[in-house]
């Protein structure tokens, strides 16, 4: 299993700097993105941003006042998606995805203080697409096919089968196959550096660089502000 690695908050601020004034940088188009897109923390007590479709939490449908909670199961259907917050971390999940989160509600001495500490600490997901940006506290991400140990990073993952793929998209990750632990790599990224993790192959062959795909600097600013980062 992928050992917790350490969070630095300098280069976390400097690396989202940077990734907000690569849009702004890249042209006129962009930076309108960017301001279009980035927004104001999510309030005390809410978890939705953008419901869009069939959206599922405990094989219930979700509303907009749903609170998605640190054990939650989420799954979304055809051309449906849904882009959300629980605690220090933010997530869109794409359609035709099925995701579970673990984690625990912190001991805190009153009722208020202590639904703010919810957090989930690791996550699964079995199917579909994920983009997801972390707090300090979260510790793993795992597809059908991997494992990612992993802490104040931005991440997004898609899981297949045959496949996974898992773009490190600014962080620190150290990425394994889910049933081969010594197939491995540790990255360190910056801005958007990619990985295949195959369910079979050679030692050597299970993880192979990947392109940058399905997703944007945008969409990051975006979960990045819901957290008030």
């Amino acid at each position: 299993m992928p050992k917790q690695l350490p969070l630095n908050p300098q280069r976390r601020t400097l690396l989202l700097r940077a990734l907000a004034g690569g849009l702004c940088i890249a042209g006129s188009r962009h930076g309108q993105l960017f301001a279009a897109t980035a927004q104001s923390p999510m309030e005390e007590g809410q978890s939705l941003y953008q419901l869009q479709g069939e959206v599922a939490v405990n094989q219930q449908a979700a509303t907009p006042g749903t609170v998605i909670k640190p054990d939650d199961h989420i799954r979304t259907g055809s051309r449906s998606r849904v882009i959300f917050v629980v605690g220090e971390n933010a997530f869109l999940l794409r359609e035709n995805s099925e995701l579970q989160f673990t984690g625990r509600p912190q001991s805190t001495a009153d009722s208020q203080t202590q639904e703010r500490a919810n957090w989930v600490d690791s996550l699964r997901l079995a199917s579909g697409a994920l983009l997801a940006v972390f707090g300090k506290n979260f510790r793993q991400a795992s597809t059908s096919t991997a494992v990612a140990g992993i802490r104040g990073t931005g991440l997004y993952l898609e899981s297949t089968p045959q496949r996974s793929y898992i773009c490190t998209c600014y962080g620190h990750t150290q990425i394994s196959a889910a049933d081969d632990p010594e197939s491995r790599i540790d990255i360190i990224s910056q801005h958007h550096n990619a990985r295949y993790i195959y369910a079979e192959g050679i030692h050597s062959e299970r993880i192979t660089k990947a392109p940058f795909i399905n997703h944007k600097d945008s969409e990051l600013v975006l979960l990045e502000s819901l957290v008030g980062r």
